[in-house]
């Protein structure tokens, strides 16, 4: 879980390491940072939010900056980011391969553009640390192609919650009909390899 859109994140980012604090077998919170209101200071903040508050990962919408990045090198933490394209994400993919980077929505929000999914299948069969968040994906049959061309260890599954209906979009994970093993990859231990739990 992290925030929704804030102008700085700092007191949402408490907010969501208190639901973890308060229900540590459900929630796994990730930090969300915007990198231009709050440049100069994330590096910083991830640190405190992370060695302090316990978050394991950092979300935003956008490409992730320098400062975050080196950030998520420091700090061993996963980078979920809505970017505004696939191609605009992978120059900081490719230079950070250190870090594990989840591209969410299979790259297209809603399906908005169909060829973004190809994109985002593409690169992560290429990019070693680029993994896919399956959420908020309308054209089904791009969720079967990344589930037939990729490893299961390269999806990870998102709900989008509580804009999307979680059960709606678990149903799709299910309806893939994935040997169980590979299912529970995408459901869950994708994500916890990642932030080493």
């Amino acid at each position: 879980i992290f925030p929704i859109n804030n102008q700085t994140y700092e007191a949402a980012n408490e907010e969501i390491a208190s639901y973890v604090r308060r229900w540590p077998d459900r929630f796994i919170g990730f930090a969300k940072h915007d990198g231009k209101t709050e440049a100069g200071r994330i590096r910083d903040m991830l640190r405190r939010e992370v060695r302090e508050l316990g978050l394991r990962g950092l979300k935003l919408h956008g490409v992730p900056t320098k400062e975050m990045v080196e950030a998520a090198v420091e700090l061993r933490i996963p980078i979920l980011f809505h970017p505004p394209g696939v191609r605009e994400s992978l120059d900081v993919v490719e230079s950070y391969p250190q870090v594990p980077f989840i591209l969410a929505h299979l790259g297209s929000f809603a399906s908005r553009d169909w060829r973004e999914h190809v994109r985002a299948i593409e690169a992560a069969g290429r990019l070693a640390n680029l993994y896919l968040d399956t959420s908020s994906v309308v054209f089904f049959e791009y969720l079967q192609r990344a589930a037939n061309e990729l490893p299961a260890e390269k999806l990870i599954f998102g709900s989008d919650g509580p804009l999307v209906n979680s059960q709606v979009e678990l149903y799709k994970i299910r309806l893939l009909k994935l040997p169980q093993t590979k299912e529970q990859l995408i459901l869950g231990g994708n994500i916890l390899r990642l932030i080493g739990k």
